[in-house]
């Protein structure tokens, strides 16, 4: 077995653990809107200030998000 299949193997067993598959389900999205905000912080060009969705001005996390 190479390095890599057995790093793989160790990765999803890890990943098969009730604690963790718990962890997982409520951590992530902690940590993507932590992100999202965070990125939402950036400033934004002047041409951004702008563009209007409803009541809120374009900044770099919706432009994230909606990229395809």
């Amino acid at each position: 077995m190479t390095k890599i299949e057995r790093l793989l193997n160790e990765y999803g067993e890890s990943h098969q653990n009730p604690i963790n598959k718990i962890l997982h389900w409520f951590c992530v999205p902690v940590i993507l809107i932590s992100l999202l905000g965070l990125i939402a912080a950036i400033p934004v060009p002047d041409f951004f200030k702008a563009i209007h969705l409803g009541d809120r001005t374009v900044n770099w996390a919706i432009v994230l998000v909606f990229l395809p």
